[in-house]
């Protein structure tokens, strides 16, 4: 037992370590805000969070630990530095926030309302409850608290339009947003068997939340009852241990109940938006991601809301929320409410709100506010990985599988249809132009060939959103009928190119960034989607899994060798993964062979082999100025054209 001791003195340690090394990053955080302060730089930099969470992911399964584990662990780290610098610029322009002691919300302790004023503000702040949203809200207007914290929508049962009515009458401000988790748990009295309840209380939307675990309750019938939490103290106050209530874990612990069963609602994401309630509005510092609300009402006549949104839409401002209700007290007229994003300090969306003005009949903006960091609690879904049994891996990616989807996906890229059948070529251009004309190299890489161009590295990356000098070569590309592909390593990168590109290149370095995964999912442009030298089939399947999520069904996969003992090579050419790939999933998959063969004289033969287990296409590096191994001279390129034809 001594030995037991010790090692648990050893996690003791540890964790104490982690603590300790936690604290001198936050320290380290208050010191660069700072410096960034003092020199005027932007407050975050998303590329480099997105390089850092690679470079942790590879590392930690470098040591031997699990790298959802560590991503998670870092993004939350990360998530928490960039919430503490908002909220300290905020407070520097408007100092009555950090001035805050009361804040106001609809329940009692322990109700979801109540744990969100502990994530958003902390144990120095005093939580008020109150009965109802409208009491809540008044007590801020009489000064009574300093904010309120009211909930706006939920992700299952929708809108809370109470809410949107109390703003309407324009006496408050919207001056945040707070994200939260609802984890519906059954309370009871300790060991009690489930049979044996009879009834089971709670808030009605709750109940409606938990449908299928509840139907699963032999003897228990469902009463509605006026908040989660009250339902759990009633429960402790009639001492009858055949009632049961829906609430949150901390509400059981609140009430000195037990937890019978957590996780019981129909749906694990399951989130809560609320609104932070002022009696001003606040202004936000420009390097703040933010968003703006609104309610507005449009004439009552054909193609008026189209009228009102393109001035939205001219202005560039992407709106993500458009909401419609009825009017209260006006029969048949609708009012709309709509987030867009942006901030009232932008001259785009002065103009734009302009603009919306002299065509709606009605118009008010309800709030500009920091855009909280709502990802999901899991954010990176990757599977576990199986080795015994293709069948399991597969299965555990269903949007992937091709058990899911019999046929074979086609991913179109410009005017190529990659999966359709036909060997897509994709050419990236190893050395500059200077020697060769440019729309004569194009051209000679399209009549041998190729449809896509990867955007060459010696060309300028995007900046401020734009190709720079690169945007002669995409438009001479699109001349010559060769559609465009460029590398990404950054959300803001990925979004600033979608409209340029036809294609997203996401390489190995950056395959398990799930930040970048999810935004290409929300973008919808096709994706290539490279694996990295040290990942699974599994893990390639995986990444693949999170774009599809989010709604892209574009998704091409590429090959390019993994790490062996060979040291003759940069890498070794899996084409047993190809076939992998093919057994189990129905998107399309490239091979570059270029880092395996390492010589130009061994590209053709591994091209050919690629060819021949029934590769989607590949991708080949060519050097129009000379050699550069181990990419292929034009001719090079033209004679393995001439033999891939004729395989």
């Amino acid at each position: 037992m001594q030995e037991l001791e010790n090692l648990r003195q050893e996690i003791d340690q540890a964790d104490e370590a982690l603590l300790q090394a936690l604290a001198r990053r936050m320290e380290a955080v208050d010191h660069i805000l700072q410096r960034k302060e003092a020199a005027g730089l932007p407050l975050f930099d998303e590329k480099r969070e997105d390089s850092l969470l690679s470079r942790i992911v590879t590392r930690a399964a470098d040591k031997g630990l699990d790298a959802r584990l560590a991503e998670q662990v870092l993004r939350a780290v990360i998530r928490h530095s960039r919430e503490v610098q908002a909220r300290r610029v905020q407070h520097d322009r408007n100092p009555e926030l950090g001035r805050v002691a009361r804040v106001a919300f609809q329940g009692t302790q322990g109700a979801y309302s109540w744990l969100a004023c502990r994530k958003r503000f902390g144990e120095d702040v005093e939580p008020i409850g109150y009965g109802t949203f409208s009491a809540a809200a008044r007590a801020v207007e009489r000064g009574e608290v300093d904010l309120a914290l009211l909930p706006i929508e939920n992700v299952l049962a929708g809108s809370i339009y109470e809410v949107y009515d109390l703003l309407a009458e324009g006496r408050l401000h919207v001056v945040g947003e707070e994200v939260l988790l609802i984890e519906h748990c059954l309370i009871g009295f300790p060991g009690v068997p489930l049979e044996q309840l009879r009834a089971v209380l709670s808030h009605p939307v709750a109940l409606r939340q938990c449908t299928t675990f509840l139907e699963s309750l032999p003897n228990a019938r469902v009463e509605s009852y006026i908040d989660s939490a009250e339902a759990v103290r009633k429960v402790k106050d009639s001492g009858d241990p055949s009632l049961g209530a829906i609430a949150s874990q901390e509400a059981a612990r609140l009430y000195g109940l037990e937890v019978l069963r957590d996780g019981i609602s129909d749906h694990p994401e399951n989130y809560t938006r609320f609104w932070v309630i002022a009696r001003k509005p606040v202004t936000v510092d420009p390097r703040i991601p933010s968003k703006t609300s609104l309610i507005l009402v449009t004439e009552h006549r054909e193609g008026a809301l189209v009228s009102c949104l393109s001035a939205l839409a001219a202005q560039g401002v992407n709106m993500t929320k458009l909401e419609s209700r009825p009017r209260r007290g006006m029969p048949w007229q609708y009012q709309f409410h709509i987030d867009v994003e942006g901030n009232l300090a932008e001259e785009r969306v002065v103009r734009a709100l302009d603009d919306l003005r002299s065509r709606a009949r009605f118009l008010r903006v309800l709030g500009c506010y920091p855009r909280a960091d709502h990802e999901r609690r899991r954010p990176v879904p990757l599977p576990p990985l199986e080795v015994d049994g293709l069948e399991n891996g597969a299965d555990a990616q269903p949007l992937v599988s091709l058990s899911r989807r019999k046929e074979r996906s086609v991913v179109w890229v410009g005017d190529e249809a990659v999966g359709q059948g036909s060997l897509t070529v994709a050419a990236a251009l190893m050395t500059t132009l200077h020697d060769e004309p440019l729309a004569r190299a194009l051209s000679a890489l399209r009549q041998n060939g190729a449809r896509i161009l990867q955007y060459p590295s010696f060309c300028p990356r995007l900046i401020n959103g734009e190709l720079g000098e690169g945007r002669e070569l995409v438009e001479a590309a699109r001349q010559q009928g060769l559609a465009v592909s460029y590398p990404v390593s950054s959300s803001e990168e990925a979004r600033l190119a979608a409209g340029r590109v036809d294609l997203l290149e996401i390489h190995g370095a950056h395959m398990q960034n799930f930040n970048l995964l999810a935004e290409v999912g929300k973008l919808g442009k096709p994706v290539l989607l490279y694996r990295s030298m040290s990942s699974t089939v599994q893990e390639l399947l995986a990444a693949a899994e999170v774009v599809l999520e989010e709604g892209n069904q574009q998704v091409i996969l590429c090959e390019q060798g993994i790490r062996t003992f060979e040291s003759g090579t940069r890498s070794t050419l899996d084409l047993g993964a190809v076939l992998l790939i093919k057994e189990q999933s129905h998107l399309p998959v490239l091979v570059d062979p270029m880092r395996a063969a390492h010589s130009s004289s061994r590209v053709a033969p591994l091209a050919r082999a690629a060819r021949a287990v029934g590769v989607d296409g590949l991708i080949l590096n060519v050097a129009l100025n000379g050699s550069e191994e181990p990419a292929l001279t034009l001719p090079q390129f033209r004679e393995l054209a001439e033999l891939l034809a004729n395989d």
